[in-house]
């Protein structure tokens, strides 16, 4: 029962019931589809005040960490700790139980949020995977489907799920390619008082675009959350080890590129930033309509970060490479590198966007998408054009700024602040240390555990921190084995490619070898033959 005394304890922890609609705006305005669409905030405001107490709890201790009321007069962190307690007990007994029921699901989902934003990573982690095994055994219940897979609140459950373990656990993803998966989450249509983009001239994609079927803006999110996961998945096996040709038509990189191009293709028109012109609408008209600008706002983010990550400098130059195996081809590093650059630009340009128009995010998934992005603008800010590199630092600024206001309600996006806080001081104190000679003042050292963990959303884990040991490395064998050997390709207008001259080793043994990373710093050719973009760049390592 809902109390209507004055003040929260452990005795008394049931909000009076008009407080309930200050939860329910706190979900519309700060957690709806960031990156949930569990509940349908319009009908959320009549469901609160009957939700069993073990859900309608676990929707307290989310939402108290975006608002508060004077009912809990500074005591929000025991009500939460209270809340998420007292309904996890329940919950996770229930679960384990193999009770199919959609409120245990929907708090499972609530729950493992308040654990990751806690830090509790490793929580959070058994808590998507009850809720996974939950989703996937009514699945392969007979009974359900028919009226059951276009129930909202079902499909909304599963893919809730389904965006968590996309998030968090993408390497353990079970329910994007599921069969019997329930319709998509209804949409809402695209704010009608919208007009196209001031500055937007038409081209000739016009002419066949309005044939394309549009499927809302919460299905076109889902296939580029869905992608998104099978990358960072992707990452995950060459940091293991996996290793592959990339340029080659069979390969796990080209077989996600194809999946980019035809989501690309499949996307309606109404979606783009033409004809949906976030950056031109008053913060009053995007606060009105959050319930369509926050999947846009992901999709808008996703659909740029999954081909700049997928093609990160970083993965292509050092965590592919193989032991006295040719490189790749150059004009596919060109390719992959001008990918990277453009597409990491598009993010912070939309980070900027939402600053500018106070549109806030809150969003996990939008944050770990900005630190992968983080690590190429990172690499770029070493370009020997210098309006490249100004723009990378600017554009780096940008997207800090955005990460530290993540950081403080998310630990992991914390940790890959500090990460990148790390990176800036190793390169703020090579730039301030005296050299010898211009070949050492032109070099970078860094671990390359610290880009990976901008990459990988499991950094929060128990152990991550890899590239700090209590045993540190060896230098000395690092530079013994590992050493670049230079030379100019004229003919192509490149620069320089690492050659391994160790002994053969196998790839999944390779990254004990390469606990540092030499970047050089004038060493990122741009604007070769009148080219207006990017060169390959070029690797340094063990100077």
């Amino acid at each position: 029962m809902l109390s209507e005394t004055s003040s929260w304890s452990p005795a008394n922890p049931e909000p009076p019931s008009d407080l309930l609609t200050d939860f329910v705006n706190a979900y519309r305005e700060k957690i709806y589809f960031q990156p949930l669409p569990l509940f349908d905030p319009k009908r959320l405001q009549l469901k609160t005040g009957t939700l069993p107490q073990y859900l309608r709890w676990s929707f307290l201790a989310l939402s108290l960490h975006y608002t508060s009321h004077n009912f809990y007069y500074g005591l929000e962190a025991k009500a939460i700790e209270y809340y998420t307690t007292s309904a996890r007990s329940v919950v996770v007994d229930m679960a384990a139980e193999g009770l199919v029921k959609l409120e245990v699901m929907q708090a499972l989902c609530l729950l493992a949020l308040c654990d990751h934003i806690a830090g509790k990573s490793s929580r959070a982690w058994m808590m998507i995977g009850m809720a996974a095994k939950l989703e996937s055994l009514r699945l392969s219940d007979s009974k359900a489907s028919g009226s059951r897979q276009s129930d909202d609140a079902v499909s909304r459950c599963h893919w809730s799920i389904a965006i968590l373990e996309s998030t968090f656990t993408p390497h353990c993803n079970t329910l994007f390619e599921v069969a019997h998966a329930p319709n998509y989450p209804k949409s809402v249509p695209r704010p009608t008082t919208l007009h196209g983009m001031k500055t937007y001239c038409a081209d000739l994609t016009d002419a066949y675009e309005a044939n394309v079927q549009d499927v809302g803006i919460v299905a076109t999110c889902l296939g580029y959350i869905s992608v998104w996961g099978s990358i960072i998945s992707y990452l995950r096996d060459i940091r293991n080890g996996a290793n592959e040709y990339p340029w080659l038509a069979t390969s796990r990189h080209n077989q996600l590129t194809v999946k980019l191009y035809e989501l690309e293709n499949i996307t309606s028109h109404r979606h783009l930033i033409r004809n949906a012109p976030f950056p031109d609408q008053p913060p009053s008209e995007l606060s009105e309509n959050r319930e369509y600008w926050a999947p846009w706002v992901l999709f808008q983010v996703l659909m740029h970060a999954t081909q700049a990550i997928l093609n990160n400098p970083f993965v292509q130059l050092v965590a592919l490479r193989r032991a006295g195996r040719n490189f790749q081809p150059r004009s596919f590093l060109q390719n992959t590198v001008d990918q990277a650059l453009f597409h990491a630009e598009w993010v912070s340009r939309l980070v900027r966007m939402c600053v500018d128009r106070q549109f806030e995010v809150n969003d996990p998934l939008v944050g770990q998408a900005v630190a992968g992005c983080v690590s190429i603008l990172w690499i770029f800010q070493f370009a020997r054009d210098r309006k490249v590199s100004e723009k990378a630092k600017e554009n780096l600024g940008i997207c800090e700024t955005f990460l530290e206001h993540l950081s403080r309600k998310w630990p992991h996006i914390a940790e890959k602040v500090e990460i990148l806080r790390t990176l800036n001081i190793k390169v703020k104190k090579k730039r301030q240390s005296p050299q010898d000679d211009e070949s050492s003042s032109a070099t970078i050292q860094f671990e390359p555990d610290m880009m990976w963990e901008l990459l990988d959303p499991a950094i929060g884990l128990p152990g991550r921190h890899t590239y700090v040991t209590q045993q540190g490395y060896d230098a000395a064998l690092v530079e013994a084995q590992i050493f670049n050997h230079t030379r100019q390709l004229r003919e192509a207008g490149y620069n320089v490619r690492a050659v391994w001259r160790g002994p053969e080793i196998p790839g999944n043994e390779m990254s004990r070898y390469m606990k540092d990373v030499h970047w050089n710093v004038a060493g990122i050719g741009f604007g070769v033959r009148g080219s207006q973009i990017s060169d390959v760049i070029t690797l340094f390592e063990g100077q």
